[in-house]
């Protein structure tokens, strides 16, 4: 028992080493403040780069929504160096941009960003918080994105809407459906980006087209990853990375551009082009070139501030964006779409087209861009802000120079907050005064506070203009084949999200690192060899943090279905192949099953079993687990063998019917419990008889190795650290077991001797049998009473777990799905009529309800990923080399559940097996609950006996009802893992009795 336990999690134990890091680090960074602070809660962290594996395969903020989830709305995060605070919560935002608001006032600078904003030159969006600033912003709000200043740019909204409509007529009139489809995005960039380029700089700058370019690929440029802001206090950082160095060069090019417009402005100027004197003609540029002449403000305005452009990004990018958003949810969902063109076309009817004057009417068309910014805020973190002095949000310390950001994407799709918050629906704003002026937490999708977007004014009104205008005159489809269910709304982020990954750069460059570690695995190996694909990798763990947080053989099918049904994973030390479809299964356990029939033995498992001393299971393969095959199949789970304890089984089956109608009608009974107690006295009965006067305590001991063997432990992972196994407190815990299991099973051995010595009795159990074979001394190999102790601890966990397990999942399955319920009881029932019990020689003729085992086997497999194997000598599968004394696991759950084999695999059919001659014998490889060839389970027809004789009983003599308040639909069936994978919840019904149970 101890060694399968350990089979399966000794060599997973995704989370050892990790436990420490986030006590230790976090407790280091506390007493560098030197205050002891309460920091907020934080994840499992890493040596080196923090959090930031945390963050890798998602949106950032999609990871740090999830992370919120499990450690609430305040969150730290240390991203390399960088420590970072993530308010989740309305509460958490109100307190960051409201009342400690002036404390997180600022901006971080990142080192990139500094190469290309030296001090004294950074624009609104990034100027640090100061007198500065505060001029810079009374500059925006009054002179450059005033209501006044927006209004006098209406002409040139107009004329660009009016392009963007010709646009999208001209390619519309194509008479072929596939040329009239419109990339309605490229255009809405476009038409963007125009009508920004012409506000701020004019129409007047004759290299626009270039320009644009240039800042695109500048945007670029900022979205990618640079280790030294992840690192800036790290010279090599600087060194490696060629960012700095890119990053100069696209300053100097776009400075040089910038100072040609500067100039064509001032030469247009001294021409007499415009005096700019509140001229409407005036564009922001301009604006910007008047002041810096005047000469008025506190702190001059530099011609290297004139240069940035915080303007374009803030008023070309959001509103293309959010045009985008709002158009995708329009079209998805067609209610809202015919609504919203109802208003627009009857409040504008008779116009030949939109003008900004009549669009204050559309009333439900302001509810439409509502909705679709709370779904989609264009920035959804905002841009980040730095705390400026140590301070308390929701009772936690906010250290001094950490980073703070604000989820608002979270916050504005949390339940807490929305009624059907993943929903599109604009009329939840009709009656409520919420609004984006950055007064109701909830609702921030342009910030809140000192901080607060100051454009929204100017690109609002792009926004409602455009949009009104496309409502009006087009009606819009999809292409022919596409339904508006299956319109892909997948987010990325690229140029809207460009400021957040300056600053946060969520994803360190480790993309080298598999690469790195596998080619130095393949060179020690010598040879060129083509190892199977794997995931991104970690230095020390490998890929131990890919299956932190999931179930080792749920994180796996999702690994697998990016990197491919052959998959190497390293975790610590230890190199493991991953089988994940039928084909390679196939080639593990049949093709190429000599060079897979060997079991890994861990450092802990080995405390336990000494080599010799290994049971069925664990044996390693050769001529002496040969022989204990020989033995199990003949003596010990023999059909014979199995039959004869047909009166167990049934007088168990009896028990167990007793206990559950012993309950007062209308009781719930603890399922879960009744049926593991009935696997244990079952198993026990036929192992070691009903002689063990202490078999209680001995299935209690039984227990307490499964989740000794469950935890994670160090030395397996790092089996050539001698450190690992000096840390672990498991060598001790173990052989502490191990000495307390041997004491139980020397007195269960000698208790059989005497009993034998006292009367010549028969093998009425199986220790009986193995005893009978060590005293006949007939084997090649003596049989050792060390291999009879691990053989009676296989069995005992075979034979209990695994049918307690399977009769969980069964019974579950039946509750949540009532037509097959009734269909297996109108079966059981119908052919045992007249019946006063169930019996074993009635069970062949059930056939509905063996295809209900069978189903509930496919979709919940005992052992989601089988025992480990161990690759004896290098070899290839599907056309990849497996390195000689690689872990080798076959997921059957993932198989089990791949719709390439099984239609509608998630559901619960067992019809799909009536007319098939798929069965678990080890011959069909897309299903295999209890493995194939060689070291294929022995023990299948000894665990199913158990589990017919006990389904049959239960459905034949009772109906099952959910508690109160509980639907079939709803009950939960997540699962936990440790020898087997169990249900995390036990299964609690009410039994009704229908046929009453006969009186003994």
């Amino acid at each position: 028992m101890a060694a399968a336990a350990s089979s399966v999690l000794a060599y997973l134990l995704v989370v050892a080493l990790l436990a420490i890091v986030p006590l230790v680090y976090f407790g280091w960074v506390a007493r560098r403040r030197g205050e002891g602070g309460r920091l907020p809660p934080s994840p499992w962290g890493l040596p080196v780069i923090g959090h930031l594996h945390h963050l890798a395969g998602a949106l950032p903020h999609h990871a740090m929504r999830d992370l919120a989830r499990r450690h609430g709305p305040l969150m730290l995060l240390r991203l390399g160096e960088l420590p970072v605070v993530v308010a989740s919560s309305a509460e958490a935002a109100r307190e960051v941009m409201r009342t400690r608001d002036i404390e997180f006032a600022t901006r971080p600078m990142s080192r990139m960003t500094r190469l290309v904003f030296p001090a004294g030159t950074e624009g609104i969006i990034f100027a640090p918080y100061g007198d500065e600033w505060r001029e810079l912003r009374k500059v925006c709000t009054v002179e450059l994105l005033s209501a006044r200043r927006v209004q006098s740019f209406r002409a040139v909204r107009e004329e660009e809407v009016g392009r963007l409509l010709r646009a999208v007529a001209a390619m519309s009139s194509s008479p072929s459906p596939a040329q009239a489809a419109v990339n309605l995005s490229a255009l809405l960039s476009a038409y963007a980006a125009d009508s920004a380029v012409r506000a701020i700089i004019g129409s007047r700058f004759k290299d626009r087209d270039k320009y644009l370019m240039l800042l695109e690929r500048g945007l670029k440029l900022f979205a990618r990853h640079t280790l030294p802001d992840l690192y800036p206090s790290s010279r090599l950082a600087m060194w490696l990375s060629r960012m700095p160095r890119r990053m100069m060069q696209h300053r100097r090019e776009a400075y040089a551009f910038t100072d040609a417009i500067i100039r064509e402005h001032q030469e247009n100027r001294a021409a007499g082009a415009g005096d700019g004197d509140g001229d409407d003609k005036e564009d922001l540029l301009d604006v910007l070139l008047r002041i810096q002449r005047e000469g008025d403000l506190q702190f001059p305005l530099s011609t290297e501030r004139i240069k940035t452009t915080d303007m374009f990004a803030g008023g070309s990018e959001t509103a293309g964006t959010a045009l985008q958003w709002i158009m995708a949810e329009l079209i998805r969902n067609p209610r809202v779409m015919h609504k919203v063109q109802d208003e627009v076309r009857q409040t504008l009817a008779g116009r030949d087209r939109v003008t900004e004057d009549a669009i204050s009417n559309l009333n439900y068309m302001h509810l439409v861009i509502k909705e679709a910014l709370r779904l989609h805020p264009p920035v959804p973190l905002l841009l980040p802000r730095e705390c400026r002095n140590t301070c308390q949000v929701l009772g936690f310390d906010v250290p001094k120079g950490a980073m703070v950001l604000v989820n608002a994407w979270a916050i504005s799709r949390d339940p807490q907050y929305w009624d059907e918050p993943e929903e599109f629906i604009p009329e939840r704003f009709e009656d409520s005064n919420i609004d984006f002026k950055g007064t109701n937490f909830e609702y921030t999708p342009f910030g809140a506070g000192r901080r607060m977007c100051p454009g929204i004014v100017f690109g609002l009104a792009n926004v409602e203009l455009t949009l009104a205008s496309l409502l009006y005159h087009f009606d819009w489809q999809l292409p022919d084949g596409m339904d508006t269910a299956d319109l892909d709304m997948t987010e990325e982020m690229v140029v809207t999200m460009a400021a957040f990954l300056v600053y946060v750069l969520v994803l360190v460059p480790l993309a080298v690192v598999p690469f790195v570690y596998f080619n130095r695995v393949a060179r020690r190996r010598g040879g060129d060899v083509r190892l199977p694909p794997s995931p991104w990798g970690l230095p020390v763990i490998g890929h131990l943090h890919h299956l932190v947080g999931a179930l080792p053989h749920v994180a796996m099918r999702d690994l697998a279905r990016r990197h491919g049904p052959l998959m190497l994973l390293r975790l610590g030390e230890l190199p493991v192949v991953v089988a994940s479809s039928a084909e390679a299964a196939r080639e593990v356990m049949k093709t190429r099953d000599l060079d897979f029939a060997t079991r890994p033995m861990s450092r802990m498992a080995r405390l336990v079993f000494p080599e010799g001393g290994e049971g069925i299971i664990f044996a390693p393969y050769g001529d002496r687990w040969r022989e204990l095959r020989k033995i199990c199949t003949v003596e010990l789970l023999s059909a014979r063998r199995v039959q004869s304890f047909r009166p167990v089984r049934e007088e168990e089956a009896g028990r167990l019917l007793r206990a559950v109608a012993a309950a007062s009608p209308g009781q719930a009974v603890n399922l879960s419990e009744l049926l593991s107690a009935h696997a244990a006295d079952s198993s026990v009965r036929a192992i070691m008889g009903d002689r063990f006067r202490d078999r209680d305590a001995f299935l209690a001991m039984l227990e307490r190795g499964l989740k000794l063997f469950a935890k994670p432990a160090l030395p397996d992972l790092y089996p050539s650290s001698r450190l690992a196994m000096l840390l672990s407190r498991m060598p001790r815990r173990m052989k502490q077991h191990h000495r307390d299991m041997v004491a139980f099973l020397d007195a269960i051995i000698q208790e059989h001797q005497e009993n034998r010595s006292a009367a010549a009795a028969d093998d009425n159990d199986l220790l009986d049998v193995l005893l009978r074979i060590q005293r006949e001394g007939d084997l090649q190999f003596p049989l050792s009473s060390e291999s009879i102790k691990a053989t009676i601890g296989d069995m005992l966990v075979g034979g209990s777990e695994t049918a307690a397990t399977t009769l969980h999942w069964i019974m579950a399955e039946l509750v949540r799905n009532p037509k097959v319920m009734q269909k297996a009881q109108d079966e059981v029932r119908r052919e045992l009529i007249r019946h006063r019990k169930v019996t074993e020689d009635t069970l062949c003729r059930l056939n509905y309800m063996h295809m209900v085992i069978k189903e509930a086997l496919r979709l919940h497999p005992p052992g989601s990923l089988l025992l480990p194997r161990e690759c004896r000598r290098t070899c290839q599968v599907l056309g990849y080399d497996i390195p000689k004394g690689a872990t080798v696991f076959v997921n059957v759950s993932a198989i089990g559940r791949d719709p390439k084999y099984w239609d509608k695999a998630e559901e619960f059919i067992p019809e799909r097996f009536e007319h098939s001659d798929v069965d678990f014998k080890g011959t069909h490889f897309e299903y295999t609950p209890f493995g194939a060839g060689r070291r294929m389970c022995p023990g299948m027809a000894f665990g199913l006996a158990n589990v017919e004789l006990t389904l049959a009983s239960l459905l034949y003599h009772f109906n099952w009802e959910l508690p109160s308040g509980i639907h079939a639909e709803n009950l939960d069936m997540t699962e936990e893992m440790q020898f087997t994978t169990r249900r995390l919840h036990d299964l609690v019904l009410i039994p009704v009795v229908h046929v009453p149970l006969p009186t003994i």
